[in-house]
């Protein structure tokens, strides 16, 4: 598991046996709820979820783009999924946008609703922007992914479109699991069933609580699970690492170095001077500049695309920036390029 899912259940734990001290005793056996929930999710989940994959990669590889549109805590996880696209991957806000049935009354975030704060479309999140604005433009390599029961006129809409469409639906049930799933070559349906918590924890009120935590549990991985593998079918990730990640905060400035260092067998000041140069498009890089706060490097490059790609590619081959931005312009994806680097230098 990711670190976000090991971090919601031990949120979720804590507040469980928060709420209810007498559980204490039964710690052993929430946590094997949650390890039943992994282990049957999982093993229903890897024929549609490849499916489901695959059409999602298509639609970044076609330059096209992945909506996700859901309502309450689980559409909030579809938000949250998308949200952390842009900085994990060095995607656009449009390659995967989230959407929430209700919107920010719904969302019920501090600051209200953030288009009137900031202007930008890019924070409409509701259901009728949706419908009215992104829908009728949709294209058929566009694929939409409906989030854990939302309406049935939605869902039929959604259906009617031209697009890729991924349905999840998880439910709980005392019954052995069956895989519901059903699909088509421009459609998912991952319909399945889920552990039921009465069966490792006898007290009513933290059953519903499991019930929901383990529903949730599941729409997160496949999220996590789509967003992922199709940013990987897009070649964003060689060997494992996320190579083209922006540099928006000093965590993804010290990764980005560690990341130059793994692929080119450099020492941390050649890495970092690699990340500088492409940061800042300079063939040397200054006493003065090797000396500005990581917040000022930060800043110029959050808003630039590939620059880790093209430091790597600067420290493999020794090259200009002409000849690495070149070697980026000749293979679109970027694992393909950095593998093309990494045999020439």
């Amino acid at each position: 598991m990711k670190s976000g899912s090991v971090t919601k259940i031990l949120l979720e734990v804590l507040f469980l046996l928060a709420m209810k001290g007498e559980l204490k005793s039964s710690l052993d056996s929430i946590l094997r709820y949650y390890e039943e929930v992994h282990r049957s999710f999982y093993s229903l989940a890897a024929e549609p979820l490849a499916k489901a994959i695959s059409l999602c990669g298509q639609s970044l590889l076609s330059s096209r783009h992945i909506y996700y549109i859901g309502q309450s805590t689980n559409g909030i996880l579809g938000l949250i999924d998308a949200s952390e696209c842009p900085p994990t991957y060095g995607a656009t806000t449009d390659d995967i946008r989230g959407f929430l049935l209700g919107g920010y009354d719904e969302f019920g975030n501090k600051d209200g609703d953030l288009v009137e704060l900031t202007g930008l479309s890019v924070y409409k999140i509701s259901e009728d922007y949706f419908l009215y604005h992104i829908l009728p433009a949709c294209h058929e390599e566009d694929t939409i992914v409906l989030i854990q029961s939302v309406t049935p006129e939605l869902s039929a809409v959604v259906r009617r479109s031209c697009c890729h469409v991924v349905e999840i639906q998880i439910s709980e049930s005392s019954e052995p699991v069956n895989d519901g799933s059903d699909s088509s070559d421009r459609s998912v349906r991952m319909h399945f069933d889920l552990c039921d918590p009465s069966a490792f924890v006898a007290d009513q009120v933290a059953c519903e609580m499991l019930r929901s935590f383990g529903v949730g549990l599941a729409v997160k991985w496949t999220l996590n699970a789509l967003s992922t593998g199709a940013h990987i079918i897009k070649g964003k990730v060689c060997e494992n690492f996320m190579v083209d990640l922006k540099v928006s905060n000093a965590k993804l400035f010290r990764r980005s170095v560690g990341i130059i260092q793994r692929f080119t067998q450099v020492g941390v000041e050649e890495a970092t001077d690699a990340l500088l140069r492409s940061i800042y498009e300079v063939e040397t890089i200054s006493t003065d500049l090797k000396a500005a706060s990581i917040s000022g490097h930060i800043a110029k490059a959050t808003s630039k695309h590939k620059v880790v790609p093209r430091a790597m590619i600067l420290a493999m081959n020794k090259c200009t920036l002409e000849e690495a931005d070149t070697a980026l312009q000749q293979c679109p994806l970027v694992r393909q390029a950095v593998k093309r680097a990494s045999n020439s230098s």
